[in-house]
């Protein structure tokens, strides 16, 4: 199932409420040696590398939920 939806912004604060719940997807893959922030406010270059890395390889990625 493909989701189409074009300039949302995701809330990084409430996350399942402003997101998973409204919009029916989720980001799943996230690095787990990374802080799911906004990622203005992850800590190092080293760190937006890694999570820049895992969304070129697909390992995170948007996904619609099932019922």
């Amino acid at each position: 199932m493909t989701l189409k939806m074009k300039n949302i912004t995701v809330n990084y604060v409430n996350y399942e409420t402003a997101i998973v719940e409204k919009y029916k997807v989720e980001l799943l893959g996230w690095p787990s040696k990374i802080k799911f922030a906004n990622p203005s406010a992850i800590g190092t270059v080293d760190e937006i590398c890694m999570l820049c890395d895992a969304l070129k390889a697909g390992e995170c990625k948007w996904v619609v939920q099932t019922k």
